[in-house]
């Protein structure tokens, strides 16, 4: 998967298998207005770039920096991202990366993201890849926390708690330097957090899962880390 690809995802289903109740704070006529925007995607393709990197210890990763803003901004329709950069948290800092043989400019696993008047901060809290032994099929699984807050607005931090399912197949006729056949699928659970009063009727169950059909068409090589990103370190401010 190193190298530039263009992504093709594109909404196939979205539910709430628990019921409205536990969306939106159990705010029924916004639960209603965020379901039916999410019917209104259906069958919507949304086209961005995806990058991965060779990192110094020789394994590939996403550009977790570039690759935020690219899907955020072609979600929104327009450039809505200010800057990205990655930040130290205390299972994951970037002199624990350099004492592990990464290099200064490999990804971290935490991003911030800001926007105008606000900033998001991305936590992958746990990350599990497979991939069988011809190298064709490759299947990731990423626990995440995104907490998201807007200074001067009046409300305290929203956090939102998601595991990011991903599962692609490369073409049978493809191989390392021609992979423009590789398909996969996408899916999107969200759950609620213990901020939440619903949070133990919930039972640690999804509250909506999103399925995305991916089609990834491969641009070139990754000639350096993307500074357009900000890809930055910072230590971890208060949000």
């Amino acid at each position: 998967m190193e190298g530039r690809w263009r992504v093709t995802q594109t909404l196939v289903a979205y539910n709430a298998p628990l019921g409205r109740e536990f969306l939106a704070y159990g705010n029924d006529q916004v639960a209603q207005k965020v379901l039916q925007e999410q019917q209104k995607q259906l069958g919507i393709p949304v086209e961005f770039e995806l990058r991965y990197l060779r990192t110094q210890r020789n394994n590939t990763v996403e550009d977790r920096a570039f690759n935020v803003r690219s899907r955020l901004d072609a979600f929104a329709g327009k450039q809505v991202v200010k800057s990205v950069g990655y930040v130290d948290v205390p299972a994951n800092t970037r002199e624990d990366a350099l004492k592990a043989g990464n290099g200064p400019e490999d990804p971290l696993l935490t991003t911030i993201i800001n926007f105008k008047g606000a900033v998001q901060k991305i936590f992958i809290t746990a990350f599990q890849t497979e991939q069988d032994k011809e190298g064709n099929v490759w299947r990731g699984l990423a626990s995440q926390r995104t907490v998201f807050a807007a200074p001067g607005a009046g409300y305290n931090p929203l956090t939102v708690d998601e595991e990011a399912v991903t599962a692609i197949r490369r073409g049978p006729n493809n191989n390392d330097n021609n992979t423009k056949g590789v398909r996969g699928r996408f899916r999107l659970l969200g759950y609620l957090n213990p901020n939440d009063k619903l949070f133990f009727k919930a039972g640690n169950k999804a509250v909506t899962i999103a399925d995305y059909s991916l089609q990834y068409s491969y641009v070139g090589e990754v000639e350096q880390p993307s500074t357009t990103a900000t890809a930055t370190t910072t230590t971890s401010p208060p949000i």
